[in-house]
């Protein structure tokens, strides 16, 4: 059971939330820089969670998108 706590994914770097939502790079720094994608840096290591990005998907589509 220790072993499951080392494959969990508690955070998404940049590249990896453009990937998962279908959009660029660019773009997706943009609403992090914007906060419209909610975000923490640790260091120089920006993380978004799967609720910030569940969370901006769902405000996109309740504005009827982006």
């Amino acid at each position: 059971m220790n072993e499951d706590i080392f494959k969990l994914k508690l955070g998404y770097r940049p590249a990896e939330v453009a990937k998962a939502l279908g959009i660029g790079i660019t773009r997706t720094r943009q609403y992090i820089a914007q906060g419209r994608i909610q975000s923490v840096r640790i260091g120089k290591c920006i993380l978004v969670t799967e609720e910030a990005m569940r969370a901006f998907l769902s405000d996109a589509a309740m504005k009827g998108g982006v």
